[in-house]
């Protein structure tokens, strides 16, 4: 017994540990060796017994030979006895001679079979075969029962093996084809990324590996916690229940997204190793949906409840002048009334018919405006002549409003002729609706209107009121239909809300563009530009004057300014100068543009009215870090209080708007030479 165990060892066990088909093979040759038999063979079954996949002792590499089930002896050791072990000591006498081929064949005398079983469920029959009769002790008869144990438990490693190669393929099939992006974190530090998370990421999977989900995002969250301090609290909780919340990550090319995240913990192999799954959905432009949506239903809101004021408006602004006409027409017909009365009653009759006509005119415009109806009639026409003749109708309609108290000014800075090829009336509709508008609201102070700004390409007109002036929160809506009556500022101001929306209208209609500088109780500055033709030879050179041209080459002019159209009109008259220009729409820009060392700023240009932080409170800021950086305070109103807190804050000079450029290309040149 000791011999065959010591046999055992040096022919079979020490070649195992290898694969289970190359550890099957060596168990094959070691046997046939042990028992010096003619063959030693495992026939595996394949599809319920159907057919056999033989290896045996002689083969030199790993194959398997396919053979029919039907007649062959391991068929019927595995299928009669409940699977026991046979010994056939004289295969000649039985019926296998005749329909086993390799008994027959191989001239086979003695066979022994020990059926291999995983589990419950026999997977082949372990066997060897003689050509001569031989018999077995209970020592080898236990050894075959063994190695055919052994090679049981290598089929249960394959199929085990198979088992996990079939999960890791359906794993992976998963993983990278769900549109989700999948993260695994050990703790949290990435261990795995699918193929969606490497897309969305821009960032191959090794790059990705390794990192822990913070360092993929920016510092700050949108709630303003740091995006580590707060990733360590949302995996301690998503320890005891799974977290859904959103997320800010960043891109390989610093973009951020936002994300819709699940933190699910997936196991626990000690106290402390965590197994986490993170799960995450770009929801970018699902909420940018969202929010537009929300903004349109606000929008319709608000649309359906101007209409609404609108309508209102226009029975109350048709009932009062056809009221007057009515009541006035009676009480012509009183025989006792004087000339005197009748006169004033005429003169009454007269100017509701007036008001009336005035807006259905309006409405008619609005009406074919929509329509794209509105006819545009261009001529070439002298803007100083044409400027004039403005100026009396607003005297004579001053006049009529009782508005004595407040000064009406023209002005413009060029005395020889300026010529417009455009509409010219509808150069003077435009003008007169912003100078209507302007009176309605000023009850004294003065009304400024024309030009100042002219640049190579176009003229900038403006109307200046020292009147109401807007909310900040309003003027984004005046320039649309009904938008006069959104605020309790216009209470018992006459008006339609039609007039600056025909305004803006005609201002595009003559290629130009339309905007705002306003004050509450400060006053308003309406601006609008028209194309100027190239053909206003004084104006080319006065422009290209040498004193200006390329004076300014090189330096850096930060225009802090919230009105885009504001920036380009003084940018395009500025460009002549050669100067680089940059612009900030608000005081946190600039405050940022000039702590910027790779961005040397030479000079600012400060608006102080700016949304949230004023301009003299950015400039005060700013000179903190930046003591000799001059700094030109822009202001559309002639207020004081402003022009002090401005040079108190630091602010080297101010000039007010609209801009007389001659002024401004002065204090350039005191600063910038």
């Amino acid at each position: 017994m000791e011999n065959l165990i010591h046999q055992i060892s040096t022919l079979i066990l020490k070649d195992l540990g290898k694969s289970p088909l190359e550890d099957i093979i060596s168990i094959l040759k070691g046997t046939r060796q042990l028992f010096k038999s003619r063959l030693a063979i495992y026939n595996k079954f394949n599809n319920d017994y159907s057919r056999l996949t033989t290896y045996t002792s002689e083969m030199e590499d790993l194959k398997g030979i396919s053979d029919d089930s039907p007649g062959h002896i391991c068929t019927d050791v595995a299928l009669e006895n409940m699977g026991e072990p046979k010994l056939i000591v004289n295969l000649e006498s039985t019926p296998y001679y005749a329909t086993d081929k390799a008994v027959k064949l191989f001239n086979l005398k003695t066979y022994l079979g020990i059926p291999v079983r995983v589990n419950t469920k026999i997977k082949g029959v372990f066997s060897v075969v003689f050509d001569t009769e031989r018999a077995f002790s209970e020592s080898e008869l236990r050894v075959m029962h063994n190695l055919g144990t052994i090679i049981g438990l290598e089929e249960k490693i394959l199929e085990e093996n198979r088992r996990f190669e079939e999960a890791t393929s359906k794993y992976n099939l998963l993983v990278n084809n769900i549109n989700l992006s999948l993260f695994t974190l050990r703790n949290n530090i990435i261990t795995e990324a699918n193929h969606a998370a490497v897309e969305l990421f821009g960032t191959p999977e090794d790059k990705l590996i390794g990192k822990t989900p913070y360092e993929l995002s920016p510092r700050y969250q949108p709630d303003g916690n740091l995006s580590n301090k707060k990733e360590i609290m949302l995996l301690k909780a998503a320890g005891k229940k799974t977290q859904e919340f959103e997320w800010t990550f960043s891109k390989a090319d610093e973009t951020t997204f936002l994300a819709k995240v699940t933190l699910t913990k997936l196991s626990n192999n000690n106290g402390n190793d965590h197994l986490f799954l993170l799960l995450i959905q770009d929801i970018t432009q699902e909420r940018k949906h969202e929010l537009e949506l929300i903004e349109a239903r606000d929008k319709a809101e608000k649309a359906d409840k101007l209409k609404s004021i609108f309508l209102a408006n226009m029975s109350h602004e048709i009932r009062t002048p056809l009221n007057s006409i009515l009541g006035f027409s009676d009480l012509l017909m009183d025989t006792d009334a004087t000339f005197e009365e009748r006169k004033m009653y005429t003169d009454m009759i007269k100017t509701a018919g007036k008001s009336l006509l005035q807006l259905i005119e309006d409405i008619i415009d609005i009406s074919k405006i929509e329509a794209g109806q509105l006819k545009i009639n261009k001529k070439k026409f002298d803007v100083n002549e044409s400027l004039k003749k403005i100026y009396l109708i607003a005297q004579k309609e001053k006049q009529t409003r009782g508005k004595e108290n407040v000064e009406l000014k023209l002005v413009h800075t060029v005395k020889e002729p300026l010529y417009l090829d455009t509409d010219e009336v509808r150069f003077h509709q435009i003008f007169n609706n912003l100078l209507t508008n302007a009176m309605k609201f000023t009850d004294s102070g003065k009304i400024e209107f024309g030009y100042i700004g002219i640049s190579s390409k176009e003229i900038q007109f403006f109307v200046k009121d020292t009147g109401t002036g807007i909310p900040e929160s309003e003027i984004p809506v005046i320039f649309k239909r009904f938008g006069q009556a959104t605020h309790n500022y216009t209470k018992n101001k006459e008006g339609k809300g039609l007039g600056l929306a025909i305004t803006e209208s005609l201002v595009r209609l003559l290629g130009g563009t339309i905007w705002v500088d306003s004050k509450l109780d400060k006053g308003s500055t309406f601006y609008f530009t028209l194309p100027l033709n190239i053909d206003n030879a004084f104006l080319s050179d006065r422009l290209q004057e040498p004193l200006f041209k390329g004076r300014f080459k090189n330096k850096n002019i930060l225009i802090v300014e919230d009105n885009t159209e504001n920036f380009r009109f003084i940018h395009g008259n500025l460009s002549i100068t050669g100067a680089n220009f940059i612009l900030a729409k608000d005081a946190k820009e600039a405050i940022e543009y000039c702590d910027d060392k790779n961005k040397k700023i030479n000079l600012i240009l400060m608006d102080i009215e700016l949304p949230g932080m004023k301009g003299f409170e950015a400039t005060e800021i700013i000179k903190k870090t930046n003591p000799d950086l001059p700094v030109i305070a822009m202001s559309a109103f002639e207020n004081k209080e402003d022009k002090i807190h401005s040079l108190q804050a630091g602010c080297d000079d101010y000039i007010a708007k609209p801009i007389n450029f001659n002024e401004l290309f002065g204090l350039l040149s005191r600063y910038l030479t």
